[in-house]
């Protein structure tokens, strides 16, 4: 596009058309600071090979082309230095504070948002969140860092409502219909109440695994959503097999209970009149229930 838009251009439009720079990926940067390991000296080692060799084309161009613009000093206006302090000194307050403000409270970086704490002020609103409220649009796919689990949590927390109410505003949805999000697999961590260890599935023991894992997943979803249907819809309604309906425990227990409950028609048949009276529920109370799975 660019040198198609070139050869169309007079001589004096050619100084306001940008140039372009690519960069590509490059492995030994991206591991930059996110080494967990007491042993860091070989991830020093290289970055510090990366910067003596100035193998980073790339990197050098743009740098390049900076240095060469008559622009450069309008862009940075050389700063007073009013302080005495070394370089290294403040390097490492610069690196001290990255360090804590780069990281959650459990010490882990911030690299992706399943340690990211949501804040309502920064939130990113795309375009194609404005279909999130479409009967006819129950799958959200994007690349990895599009913002799926970012919204997910945004979602399933209730003291985040001004992003489901922003979300609402922007799909100009303005009808008696009330919203509630309700997630039915847990992010994993220690402690969700909705986890389940998949690697408890032993497919070599499972004769129709079509009937075992339609089944499961039916299971699954109704457990999850009855966990929250009192507090998050307002579903009192005690099902004939409330014993079954818990937060995970452990690994085994929660495969027992589950597989109780697959192999038996009778609960089955019972699971689906309690999803058959909860829906009847929300039409009676014009609500619309979306339920977020993430993986």
């Amino acid at each position: 596009m660019q040198e198609r838009k070139y050869k169309n251009i007079t001589s004096t439009e050619e100084a306001k058309i940008p140039s372009f720079y690519k960069l590509s990926r490059n492995s030994g940067l991206e591991k930059l600071g996110i080494n967990n390991t007491f042993d860091k000296s070989s991830d020093f080692a290289n970055h510090l090979t990366l910067i003596k060799s100035k193998t980073l084309w790339d990197f050098n161009a743009i740098f390049a082309a900076i240095n060469e613009s008559k622009a450069i000093s309008k862009i940075f206006i050389n700063p007073e230095v009013k302080h005495t302090r070394k370089t290294v000194e403040l390097k490492n307050i610069i690196l001290k504070n990255l360090r804590s403000s780069l990281r959650n409270e459990n010490g882990n970086p911030v690299l992706f948002a399943e340690d990211a704490d949501i804040n309502p002020n920064t939130f990113f609103y795309r375009e194609q969140m404005n279909q999130l409220f479409e009967k006819n649009k129950f799958l959200i796919q994007g690349f990895k860092g599009t913002g799926k689990t970012y919204l997910y949590k945004a979602l399933r927390d209730p003291k985040l409502v001004s992003v489901k109410n922003e979300l609402l505003r922007l799909a100009h949805r303005n009808d008696q219909q009330d919203f509630e999000f309700i997630d039915i697999i847990s992010l994993k961590g220690k402690g969700e109440p909705k986890s389940f260890d998949f690697d408890q599935i032993q497919l070599s023991k499972i004769q129709d695994k079509s009937y075992y894992f339609k089944n499961f997943w039916l299971v699954y979803t109704w457990n999850s959503i009855f966990l929250d249907a009192d507090k998050r819809l307002g579903y009192s309604k005690k099902s004939t097999l409330h014993s079954y309906i818990k937060p995970y425990e452990t690994a085994i227990e929660t495969k027992q209970r589950f597989e109780e409950l697959i192999f038996d028609q009778d609960k089955l048949a019972l699971i689906e009149k309690d999803l058959v009276s909860l829906d009847l529920f929300l039409t009676e109370k014009k609500k619309s229930r979306l339920c977020f799975m993430t993986n």
